[in-house]
């Protein structure tokens, strides 16, 4: 966000930031998964 300002993000800031993308590409990627074996018939459980 505050790039848009042109203030530059701080190390912590930028880490946080790509740790809630992976963390959001992650679950969309196990749904999609997920999705996919339900339609084949399996249960799916996460175990970890």
């Amino acid at each position: 966000m505050r790039e848009i300002f042109g203030i530059p993000e701080s190390k912590k800031e930028k880490g946080q930031r790509i740790s809630k993308e992976n963390r959001r590409k992650g679950k969309a990627g196990e749904e999609i998964v997920r999705m996919n074996y339900a339609l084949r018939g399996y249960e799916v459980e996460r175990t970890g």
